[in-house]
């Protein structure tokens, strides 16, 4: 594995759906935000600049819920180089108790 990047998200009020947990479409915004974070925090100025990414594909299993209040740690990492544009990121979300919550 390559080296993870953490980030922290708490559910708020607008995060929660009917069934009283996080909604599945938050999870792939969360998705986004680390993906972002993880590329401003390590690409060079310069790449940032010239390239911009997009999300090619998307597989998610929802393995747990987290309700109003609860926070889950996320981390992302690159297990290989990129093969020309594109590269596979994993993502792991686990709650408070370390319980996974969702993998993509």
């Amino acid at each position: 594995m390559g080296k993870a990047f953490e980030q922290r998200f708490t559910a708020g009020p607008d995060d929660i759906d009917i069934m009283g947990h996080v909604n599945n479409a938050v999870w792939v915004r969360w998705m986004e935000q680390l993906a972002t974070a993880h590329w401003e925090a390590l690409a060079p100025p310069e790449a940032q600049a010239r390239y911009v990414w997009v999300v090619t594909r998307h597989e998610i299993d929802y393995r747990g819920n987290v309700s109003e209040g609860e926070d889950v740690l996320a981390r992302t990492w690159i297990e290989e180089p990129p093969r020309g544009a594109r590269f596979d990121r994993l993502i792991a979300f686990t709650g408070a108790d370390g319980a996974p919550k969702v993998n993509a």
